[in-house]
């Protein structure tokens, strides 16, 4: 049976995050391959990953780039939320292999309304009672309200089954 991961803010190829120590790894190639690493490990080939903005800071000019580090996850559904780092035009993402390429998704997992957005701002546009995965905002917060961060730097680089998400946020009111 095939599950439904979701995870944000990989930021591949970002120097920028290595270097200035806002992630604990010693090279950028080192947090690209746990983050890839991590993915595969989790999320099989039948799964759905979402990835919920910021896949990487590239623009067009790397887009064999985007096009490699996509190639590097196995899963046949990559799905993106796009990001404000997500410089591609959405036809240049699923030529390089993304399934789909949208600015938020909305779907009814376990009998909740879930939002998928980059930009936890989404929360203040649906009642409370539905729930928002988003990623964004890296370490400020994990759960708050009715809103998950599936961020890699909240959640040890790995991506999140949406289950997981969702249980998180209805067993404990968001506040954990």
């Amino acid at each position: 049976m095939s599950e439904t991961y979701v995870t944000s803010d990989l930021h591949l190829g970002h120097a920028m995050l290595v270097h200035r120590g806002l992630r604990d790894f010693k090279t950028v190639d080192q947090m690209d391959r746990t983050i890839l690493r991590n993915i595969n490990d989790r999320v099989g080939n039948s799964d759905t990953l979402f990835i919920l903005g910021d896949f990487s800071l590239a623009g067009p000019e790397k887009r064999k780039f985007i096009e490699r580090m996509a190639g590097k996850i196995k899963c046949e559904k990559k799905i993106l939320i796009v990001g404000n780092h997500d410089r591609l035009n959405p036809m240049m993402y699923i030529e390089c292999g993304f399934y789909q390429v949208c600015t938020h998704f909305e779907a009814v997992y376990a009998g909740h309304k879930v939002w998928m957005v980059h930009d936890p701002a989404w929360a203040e546009l649906v009642p409370r009672r539905e729930l928002v995965l988003c990623g964004h905002v890296h370490g400020l917060f994990r759960t708050c309200e009715n809103v998950y961060n599936v961020g890699v730097d909240v959640n040890d680089f790995k991506p999140v089954n949406v289950y997981d998400a969702i249980n998180t946020l209805s067993n404990n009111g968001g506040n954990g």
